[in-house]
């Protein structure tokens, strides 16, 4: 938990970074869907982040906590 609120005491890029899927976004999250039994619109979330290098995902859905390709922060263990 610490180690969140460091990486968050860095703050966020100033603009968020759009993603365009493609094909390569899709086959991951068929991938990551099929390993973690996510919810398609969840693997899609996760497979953008991964495609993209990002190094977190900041969600409230605690099914996306067991994906182990990005570190995943739960913003109701944040406050």
């Amino acid at each position: 938990m610490s180690r969140w609120r460091a990486k968050s005491s860095r703050g966020l890029s100033e603009r968020p970074m759009r993603v365009a899927p493609d094909l390569a976004i899709a086959d991951a999250a068929a991938r990551i869907r099929a390993h973690h039994r996510l919810r398609t619109p969840d693997a899609l979330q996760v497979a953008t982040g991964v495609c993209s290098s990002a190094t977190a995902l900041l969600t409230n859905d605690p099914d996306l906590a067991r994906v182990d390709r990005i570190e995943v922060g739960l913003l109701d263990r944040l406050r």
